[in-house]
């Protein structure tokens, strides 16, 4: 299995980019870590709570589809916590996994122009977003390769270019 990690800011497109991998990538599957922190907030968890339950539930859909022989597996998310990279590497160890690391990157205007359309009750402010920035770049993983996206499809061609 090939595993794709699409991560970065959020509003930098990782879960579009991610999509559009998916409908081009045969026999793929994607996490998207976000659906599970929402899935458990829902249910009155506090973010801390909902992060490890997210992260928890991204490795065993990981090992899941490692066990279905998926060609691919692309996982889109923040990833800027240590912890969380040892255990995907951990997996990735464990499974002689191939894997491949791309943040996606937006100026900071673009980020907080997709933050204020979002439908949510606490937005991202400028101060969010330098610390998730500065939380993401100190998280340095070997290989990575950063993506500028301006474009969804080109962001994804070029990842799909990279893969071949």
């Amino acid at each position: 299995m090939k595993i794709i990690f699409i991560r970065g800011l959020p509003g930098t497109g990782k879960t579009a980019v991610a999509e559009i991998l998916k409908t081009k990538l045969p026999n793929s599957e994607l996490i998207s870590v976000d659906n599970f922190k929402l899935k458990s907030m829902s249910k009155g968890k506090d973010f801390k709570t909902a992060k490890n339950f997210a992260y928890n539930e991204t490795l065993k859909k990981l090992y899941k589809f490692n066990l279905m022989k998926k060609d691919y597996c692309i996982v889109e998310e923040l990833i800027c916590e240590e912890e969380f990279l040892k255990k995907l590497y951990e997996f990735i160890n464990k499974t002689n996994a191939d894997h491949y690391w791309f943040r996606v990157m937006r100026k900071l205007k673009d980020l907080l122009e997709v933050e204020s359309k979002r439908d949510r009750k606490i937005k991202n402010t400028v101060e969010d977003f330098n610390k998730l920035k500065e939380d993401t770049e100190a998280l340095k993983i070997q290989g990575e390769y950063l993506i500028k996206n301006d474009d969804l499809d080109l962001t994804a061609n070029k990842i799909l270019n990279f893969l071949r």
